[in-house]
């Protein structure tokens, strides 16, 4: 999610310059086809400044600060990835840990597992040893 975000943010920077840039061309042409006209028909009193000069200006100030807001949004969506990504570092470190834990747990329940299977033959052998010895027990005492 984040990095698609990161991606959207990306292609509206591009576009913002893009954008930017056109707005500096067409304000550069505006410029240039102003000088060659005659100030004194504008009626501006010789400022050199027209009414679309004006609007090129603004349109230029507006995309510079949409453009300052997207590279914000960037910087901002950059420090909650990273940050995310070192939670999920920080994850997947503890369940490396624990997945250790449980092999060692496995293994000691194995090594139980073998252990209380020799216990119970060793009891089983008892327990016939101990019914031989009683029949042997009444054989001779009755």
């Amino acid at each position: 999610p984040l990095l698609g975000k990161l991606r959207e943010y990306k292609g509206e920077l591009a576009k913002l310059k893009r954008d930017g840039r056109e707005a500096s061309a067409t304000a550069a042409t505006a410029d240039a086809r102003d000088d060659l006209l005659n100030t004194a028909e504008r009626g501006d009193g010789g400022s050199g400044y027209s009414g679309g000069d004006f609007s090129a200006r603004g349109q230029t100030m507006e995309t510079t600060e949409r453009l300052a807001r997207t590279g914000e949004r960037i910087k901002e969506s950059r420090r909650a990835l990273l940050e995310t990504e070192d939670l999920g570092v920080s994850i997947l470190h503890d369940l490396q840990g624990q997945r250790e834990t449980i092999e060692r747990s496995r293994e000691s329940l194995h090594g139980a597992d073998d252990t209380i299977g020799r216990s119970r033959k060793i009891l089983s052998n008892m327990g016939r040893r101990a019914r031989a010895n009683k029949i042997v027990f009444y054989g001779v005492s009755g």
